[in-house]
């Protein structure tokens, strides 16, 4: 694995007053992450007009390593861990877990971007939001705007049970769900159950489902 200088990234997609750092491993040859439209095909479907709930999946990992998600979002502390550190560390709960326990030296949002796998990985951590509603909000904004200007296909969520209260991990997570199914085109979306242990993740997967279940024109399904 080689190492690159950490780099800050002003991405134009970036609203206003969003700024992200981007700390990359990338090797010579590999070309820059992207994402590309499938090219439109001709409709042959007798249904074809009939309007259609649209199907949005939340699926529950014991392990990163089990999902072909490649885009996932956590929180870090406050500490001593360079980024570029976090990034040799072979899975996606062990860079959650040292960010939360041992923190990073960044006090802004990171994107971990790894180009050197087979598929590109990226881990977004941010720093934990205020107490009040109105950090919270603001947090989420962010982190949806983020999203968006990435443009993932899957999202994965870990918000480390070291920091955020359950209550508190899940508005921020139910939060974060609507506004990205509301303004982005991402339908399939997954928990990591790390430290959490599965009862609780399975048990708030299913409040997620009762709270978006509101929303007639979905058709929202959690596995595990």
């Amino acid at each position: 694995m080689t190492s690159s200088t950490p780099t800050s990234s002003d991405s134009n997609n970036l609203p206003d007053g969003v700024t992200t750092t981007t700390i990359s491993l990338a090797s010579t040859g590999v070309a820059s992450p992207s994402v590309t439209d499938m090219n439109p095909t001709r409709v042959t479907d007798p249904n074809v007009g009939i309007s259609a709930r649209r199907t949005v999946t939340l699926k529950i990992a014991t392990l990163d390593a089990e999902t072909n998600c490649d885009f996932w979002v956590g929180v870090a502390s406050s500490g001593k861990i360079s980024p570029l550190l976090l990034l040799e560390e072979p899975s996606v709960q062990t860079i959650f877990s040292r960010a939360a326990a041992e923190g990073v030296t960044e006090s802004e949002p990171i994107m971990l971007s790894d180009t050197e796998r087979a598929s590109p990985r990226f881990v977004y951590l941010l720093p934990m939001p205020g107490a009040e509603f109105r950090d919270q909000v603001l947090w989420v904004d962010d982190l949806v705007a983020t999203i968006r200007a990435w443009s993932p296909r899957r999202v994965g969520f870990y918000l480390a049970p070291e920091l955020l209260d359950t209550g508190t991990g899940q508005s921020l997570l139910l939060m974060a769900m609507k506004e990205l199914i509301g303004s982005t085109d991402v339908n399939e979306f997954y928990l990591l159950v790390g430290s959490h242990g599965l009862n609780t993740v399975l048990n708030g997967a299913l409040q997620l489902k009762e709270e978006i279940d509101e929303d007639q024109s979905l058709n929202f399904m959690v596995f595990h």
